[in-house]
């Protein structure tokens, strides 16, 4: 393309250009998200929320959401919720002592209306581990809000 853009060039026909392959025909109306299938795509490994929604917007890009109306916000009130998880991937951990490399498991907790965040990492997802990582995120965070709410990456 060259600038400045011809005269006689729609914004429906800019569109095609960008995007060739969706259809840019103009809506007043906005196509609702499927959202069950939203829902399954974000439990596969590295899917976002970000990620679908640009698939979303790119799809559809005269009649589509914004990221911000796609992700609904939702209201949390303070020290209520706590979203724990486990984020799905393995880290290698280095023994200083053996050499040996181990992989360990990442548990995230974070506070539904400030976004404060725990990260910390424990060898194994046994019990003994999983309560662990809970302790020291209550310590770090200095309390335990009323609710725990589980997720993770590989699903719910």
């Amino acid at each position: 393309m060259s600038c400045p853009l011809p005269a006689k060039l729609d914004d429906n026909q800019l569109a095609q250009r960008f995007y060739p392959g969706a259809d840019t025909s103009v809506s007043s109306r906005y196509q609702v998200p499927d959202w069950s299938a939203a829902h399954q795509a974000l439990k596969r490994k590295g899917m976002t929320k970000q990620l679908l929604g640009e698939e979303y917007a790119q799809q559809r890009p005269n009649r589509c959401y914004s990221y911000s109306q796609f992700c609904v916000r939702q209201t949390h009130l303070a020290s209520e919720e706590c979203f724990v998880g486990d984020c799905g991937q393995a880290v290698p951990v280095l023994c200083a002592g053996t050499g040996e490399v181990r992989q360990a498991q990442v548990f995230v907790g974070v506070l539904g209306v400030s976004n404060y965040t725990y990260a910390g990492a424990a060898l194994t997802q046994s019990l003994p581990d999983w309560l662990g990582s809970r302790v020291r995120m209550f310590a770090f965070f200095g309390g335990c809000p009323e609710l725990l709410l589980s997720w993770s990456y590989r699903g719910f």
